[in-house]
């Protein structure tokens, strides 16, 4: 190899492995032995959740994991109060802190952003992640079935990996 294939393809690697895409894909087979999969219904594989069934719920604006907003605008007609492109800071604190805090604080938190659902995709690796912060935080209780007082399970998703409360 001459000094100049050398560099195409170094600048093709590095270019490879910096891509979070590429890295990403490659440790995608480790999720279910690192644990960040919370929803697995029996010996099954993941499923995926699908989005567009909230469509059939009327429009309202949804209080979702940051990396689900891009995917429920495209979907729905619904809106989401953070996602990870957004630029306000203080909506994706809220919605990590309301997943990862205290219940009783996430209440507060969720009805200060005028949601009218919580949505949460048990399949995904961020409803765990978020467990991980505290026990009975908001991300656990949904993940285990049981959601607080003041979240009602809406009917046709209290079953399977896509999880949606209304807000009471």
């Amino acid at each position: 190899m001459c000094s100049s294939d050398l560099r195409i393809a170094a600048t093709l690697a590095v270019v490879a492995l910096c891509t979070p895409t590429f890295g990403s894909a490659m440790l995608k087979p480790f999720d279910q032995v690192s644990g960040s999969a919370a929803y697995t219904p029996g010996d099954a594989a993941l499923e995926q959740c699908d989005y567009s069934t909230l469509a059939r719920l009327p429009r309202g604006h949804l209080f979702a994991p940051l990396d689900r907003g891009p995917e429920i605008l495209v979907r729905t007609a619904h809106t989401v109060v953070a996602g990870p492109y957004h630029r306000n800071q203080t909506r994706m604190v809220d919605v990590i802190a309301a997943f990862t805090g205290d219940p009783a604080d996430a209440a507060a938190i969720i009805r200060r952003n005028g949601a009218t659902h919580v949505v949460a995709c048990l399949s995904s690796s961020e409803i765990p992640t978020y467990g991980q912060a505290r026990a009975d935080n908001l991300a656990n209780l949904i993940a285990n079935g049981r959601p607080p007082a003041w979240l009602a399970p809406v009917p046709g998703f209290e079953a399977g990996p896509l999880r949606v409360y209304a807000v009471r």
